[in-house]
Parts: structure tokens; sequence; C-alpha cells
């Protein structure tokens, strides 16, 4: 029988169109949905903000509120915000677009580790949900079908939330500095080698798990700036490791998922960990109830304390589906219960000196999480002297582990604090809406399960602070509102 190739391919692309016309016309009808769910709601509220009682000074752009991260934090903080009417907003994200977060860039893993039916940056608003977006386009068996999320079609939902949504973003804008200036904040971005100046009367740093002191290096790590290392962070091309040997540091999710992406590219792997089995317990599960995430804020210090040690002190379990990624690889080597003492280059090779002798590898990545140091984030600097952190209340924290002192001690609305009272009070309008205010806030900013709980007690804060800050301007218009009507128009028996 001979194929007639030409016709099969047109009825393939015939076939995948069709696929995909269908799947628009029910986004379509989604989005059409979702718009009645919002007339019934009031969403966006009524228009409300503070520039236009500021004086700019000069001709630069000035927003109510800037968005650092136009990533789902930043989106989800910029949907609550419209919900509480708040417009005149700006989001701005060094990377590209569709390239923002975690989820196709450092994200190796080839799912979400979420549940798939959490409900992310929705708002509660059920049409906005991933579930919604998914269903409407592939249907509810495939649904029913699904285990995790992919990654791709989690960034591919992020971007149609906020196209659908109109939340404006520049991408490839890098915040060089902040500044105050009078009763805004000024601040320059890089854009594609221009500078670009713009004002906000609020600035919310959605800068995501690595926005607030970046990767943490190991100490005997810190001292090498050779090519052939690098943090899970940073930018890695996994082509150029085929047949090479490659040692990953680290025993948790991102560890396992690294190293998998180097087998799958042809590498030979050992992952390098300190504890003697691979981590085998999840605690987050038990603090991702609505009740917690609401609760946390208001719990005494010491309890709050108390639950971010015992939190951070137990390492999180990676997920089978990541360990079964490289489980039946030869290629692949486990070296547990391994101390690092010191690395070093040689001959274009590292050699890695450990408690089971030296180990040597083409290529070195760090699978160690992010520090929390406020003064390494170069916005901050100037600005760090005046915030308040926990060790400033309970300096005893500043010999504890896991350095808890190091993280900024928040207001209600994630505000920096001041150290000491009446010498920064430009700091309230400053707002850590990324993993720093765990300590402070809980798990509310740390991942997709309570991120909207989070924007939403963003969004109430700031819209309390712009109508505090309004107050005079607001009781001046409210004396001078016109009568509905004229009383004695109507003629009732009144008795005297």
């Amino acid at each position: 029988m001979t194929m007639n190739y030409p016709y099969m391919i047109w009825l393939l692309s015939l076939q995948l169109l069709s696929i995909w016309t269908f799947s628009m016309a029910n986004l379509s009808d989604l989005e059409k949905k979702i718009k009645q769910e919002f007339e019934l709601i009031h969403y966006p509220g009524v228009p409300f903000g503070a520039s236009e009682f500021l004086d700019s000074h000069d001709s630069l752009p000035l927003y109510d509120v800037a968005i650092i991260g136009g990533g789902m934090s930043g989106l989800a903080a910029a949907a609550a915000l419209y919900r509480e009417g708040i417009f005149n907003l700006q989001l701005f994200d060094e990377n590209p677009a569709t390239q923002e977060g975690p989820w196709v860039t450092y994200g190796y893993m080839k799912t979400l580790r979420s549940e798939k039916e959490e409900i992310g940056p929705a708002l509660e608003i059920p049409g906005l949900t991933f579930q919604a977006w998914y269903t409407a386009q592939f249907g509810e068996s495939k649904w029913k079908e699904l285990d995790k999320i992919p990654n791709q079609l989690w960034m591919n939902y992020l971007s149609w939330y906020r196209q659908f949504l109109q939340i404006p973003v520049e991408n490839d804008s890098c915040l060089q500095t902040l500044k105050h200036d009078g009763e805004s904040f000024l601040l320059q971005f890089s854009q594609q080698g221009s500078q670009r100046l713009v004002r906000a009367k609020k600035v919310v740093l959605a800068t995501g798990r690595a926005g607030f002191g970046g990767p943490f290096i190991p100490s005997f790590a810190s001292h090498l700036t050779t090519p052939l290392i690098s943090h899970i962070k940073e930018p890695i091309d996994f082509n150029a490791l085929r047949g090479k040997k490659v040692g990953v540091v680290g025993s948790g999710s991102s560890a396992f998922d690294a190293a998998a992406t180097a087998l799958e590219h042809g590498a030979e792997v050992e992952l390098l960990m300190r504890s003697a089995k691979i981590p085998c317990t999840n605690p987050f599960p038990y603090f991702h109830s609505q009740c917690f995430g609401l609760a946390y804020f208001t719990m005494e210090e010491s309890w709050k304390l108390k639950i971010m040690q015992k939190l951070l002190s137990t390492t999180t379990a990676p997920p089978i589906a990541s360990i079964q990624r490289v489980e039946k690889n030869k290629r692949f080597v486990l070296v547990p219960a391994t101390s690092i003492s010191h690395i070093e280059e040689r001959d274009k090779r590292l050699v890695v000196q450990t408690n089971k002798g030296q180990l040597f590898y083409d290529f070195l990545i760090l699978a160690t999480g992010y520090q929390i140091k406020v003064e390494q984030q170069p916005e901050l600097k100037q600005f760090f002297s005046h915030i308040k952190l926990w060790q400033d209340e309970y300096p005893l924290l500043k010999s504890s582990s896991f350095a808890l002192g190091q993280y900024p001690y928040l207001g209600r609305s994630f505000e920096f604090l001041e150290k000491r009272e009446k010498t920064a009070p430009y700091l309230k309008n400053l707002h850590c809406f990324n993993p720093a205010s765990t300590l402070s806030h809980g798990i509310i900013c740390r991942d997709i399960t309570h991120i909207s709980l989070g924007a939403r007690r963003l969004a109430e804060g700031i819209a309390a602070h712009f109508l505090s800050w309004q107050a005079e301007e607001f009781l001046k218009d409210f004396e001078g509102v016109e009568p509905d009507f004229d009383p004695d128009q109507f003629s009732f028996e009144i008795r005297k």
C-alpha cells in the first residue's frame, strides 16, 4: 500500500486545527463566564488610589503601586489590587515574557509539586482557577486523568491569567536603584540597554524565592569563581554536560531534579548529600489549611518561632517522581553521609575534599537553596539600617540556627517596619511580598497554596493605607456632598 504523505500531513494538520479551534472556542466561553462572575461580585472594584493627590515634581510616570516581579506572586497581587479598585499600577520583571518565575527556567522538575486542585492565584473566583482553564480546553475526562500539572502548562496558564485580566507588565526590566524621594519612591530600571525612571507611592517586592538574599553558597564554594560550578538558580547549559562527570550537592527536590536533567542530557552524575538517607518527610501539608494561613499572623510570636524553627529544620522530602527519574539510571550514584570541606580547580576539573576522600568532577551543581539577607539586596542597601529584623525584636536569634534573626519583621500588610520609631516612616510604603515574609506571615507567599490569601491581605492593607493617607481629602469631599432630595417636598401628617 502506497502512503499518500501530503494527504496524511494535510489530514493531521486539519485535525490539529480542529482541536485548537475547539480549545479556543471553549476558552472563549470560559472567559465570558468569568466576566459574568465578575459582575456578580463587582470585580474590579470602584476606582480608588492615591497618585491623583501626589505632586510628582516632574514629568515621570507616577503609579499608585509598582510591583517588582511579574511571576505568580506579582500577578496575584495586581489582581487583588484590582479587586480593591486600585488600577494605577505597573509590574516590572527582569525576564522575557513567558519566562517569569522558575517554572520553565531554573525549575527542572517535570511537573509542579502542588496538588492540581490548588486554587493558586485565582482569588477564590472559580473561573480563574487552573482547573477551569484546563477543562475548558481539554475536557473533564482529561482533567480526571491529569496527575500533576506540567510546568509548561502552568506557565501557559499564568500567561493567560495575565492577558485576560489585562495586567500591565514591563518585561526585560531589571530594577537598578530604589530611592525614597519626597512623597514617593524613585525607581530606575535597565531595559535592554536603556534606562527608565518612574515614581510610585508604594512598592511591592514580589521577587520570589530567590529574590531576598540570593542563592545560598556554602563556605566550601564561596571562594570559587570558576565556570565549572553553578548554583541551581543560575543558567546551566546541560547540553554541554553530555559525557561529563557531574556532581550535585543537595538532598531536596531541586537536587534530584537537577541530577535527573543532567542524566537526561547524557552526563554521569553523583549526588552528594549530608544526610545518611534520602529525606522522607514533608511538613508543609500540615500548614496548608486555610485556617492556618489566616491565623498565623495573629499567633503569639513565641509560637511563630517554635513553628518556623521546626519547619525550617526539617529537610523536605523530594517528590517520589523526582527520585524515580534517577532511580534506575546506571549513570547515577547516590553518595550519602558526605560532608564537603574544600573545593579547588585543578587541570580544568574540580577536586572536592570530603570525609570520604577526594572526588573529581567536570562540573558541580549546588542545589543548596536560598538565604534571607536583606542587606544583600542591592535595591535595599540604603534602607537596611532602618529596617527592623526579627533579631532586633529577639536578640537571641542572632546566634540561632537557620538565620531566623535575618528575616524582616513585617507589619500586617507585609510592610517593612522601622528599627527605631520615626526614623524612616516611608518604610510602611515598601512591601515584602515574597518568602522573606515567612517568619512574620507564615507560608502564604512561599507557594501556590495560599498565594490568593496573601495577595488579598496585601491589597486590603494597601487600600487601607491609601484611605488613611487621604483621610483629610476624603472628609472634605464628604462635607461637600449635595443632598439627593429636598425633604420639604413631601407632605406628611406631622405630630407635634
